[in-house]
């Protein structure tokens, strides 16, 4: 049986997880045309790959609730990738509204379909600005979760 990360971390990107449903037809300004765990070096992107998410590095910390229980707050650095359709202006433009959505799909159901007991948005991250037809960004989104039984 998976872990509660594991189960949180692969919802992430699940057919039916938050990232996959950023598309224009349910709303979003944006769609999003890959969506992976682990990150990717943004040159081995090719252009239909654009916009990309990518589920990456975690930081998480836990305390002991019972000997063999613990709560958890964990969290996730969602990287995206961005390009202008302008050439090298406007991808900054590109990237804010590539971040509402990755922010609204992930604050649109607090506790992730019962995964969690609380999603929070907290820092973002962006590259310096329109020096390239690609941009990158950083959202970081904690999860708080608690064990059950013996599952970690």
């Amino acid at each position: 049986m998976p872990s509660k990360r594991q189960v949180i971390l692969d919802w992430l990107i699940d057919p039916a997880g938050p990232l996959r449903g950023i598309t224009v037809a349910n709303g979003y300004v944006n769609t999003a045309s890959m969506i992976e765990r682990g990150q990717r070096d943004i040159d081995d992107l090719s252009e239909p790959d654009f916009p990309a998410l990518f589920v990456a590095g975690t930081d998480e910390q836990r305390k002991n609730i019972t000997s063999n229980q613990f709560s958890a707050e964990l969290t996730v650095g969602i990287v995206g990738a961005v390009k202008s359709t302008t050439g090298v202006s406007g991808v900054q433009q590109v990237m804010d509204t590539f971040i509402a959505d990755v922010t609204k799909a992930l604050m649109t159901d607090h506790t992730q379909g019962g995964r969690v007991y609380s999603t929070n948005v907290g820092r973002i991250r962006t590259d310096q600005g329109n020096r390239f037809p690609h941009a990158i960004c950083l959202v970081e989104v904690t999860f708080k979760y608690a064990t059950e039984g013996t599952i970690p």
